[in-house]
């Protein structure tokens, strides 16, 4: 939280530990340089002239902006799978695009005939749904399951994960796209929590 210092010249900050700390009002930027992640934000306050009121105000939306970037990427691991197991594996793969069945083969290192009768068989989900075109488009976030077999004594379903989890960037010839992959080679889960539909 930033406010006006009664000492004049400077604006004071309250830093997500809860302490305050001073800071020259030409930087109208929050305290903790690791805090501030708006750095748009934060130029287009720097480059023209502010009135104290406005100084104040938008001082407080930059310093309150940072912390939630902070908050954001403090959470951002824990936003993805957290009632799942822990013995995931996450790793950088290349993939020309962003289709259903290159990412799957990419993740599980499966080859793609394999993934081809899978989904003639119907064994192949996105996001607990049944896949109804192997070359669908798929997204940040999107999980991908292919169905192992299914244990009707304990209603649970035997399968392969992999959560598409980050863009890192593509080549320079644009032909492929550097991709981070959270995979499970072998999940056991209750039916209810794999099918949707």
């Amino acid at each position: 939280m930033m406010s006006k210092d009664p000492r004049g010249g400077a604006v004071r900050c309250r830093s997500v530990d809860g302490s305050l700390r001073r800071e020259n009002a030409e930087s109208v930027a929050c305290a903790d340089s690791q805090t501030a992640g708006s750095s748009e934000l934060h130029s287009a306050l720097l480059h023209r002239p502010w009135t104290s009121v406005e100084l104040m105000v938008s001082s407080d939306i930059a310093c309150t902006s940072a912390v939630g970037l902070r908050r954001s990427r403090d959470t951002e691991d824990t936003s993805f799978d957290n009632r799942l197991p822990k013995d995931y594996k996450d790793t950088e793969k290349y993939v020309q695009s962003f289709r259903y069945d290159l990412i799957l083969k990419a993740g599980l290192d499966m080859a793609r005939n394999k993934v081809e009768d899978a989904f003639y068989g119907s064994r192949l989900r996105l996001n607990g749904l049944k896949l109804i075109k192997k070359s669908k488009t798929v997204k940040v976030g999107d999980t991908l399951d292919f169905i192992l077999g299914e244990d009707k004594e304990i209603d649970s379903v035997n399968l392969k994960r992999v959560i598409f989890k980050k863009v890192i960037g593509e080549t320079r010839d644009a032909d492929k796209y550097k991709v981070i992959l959270r995979t499970w080679k072998n999940l056991q889960l209750p039916k209810n929590d794999v099918y949707k539909d």
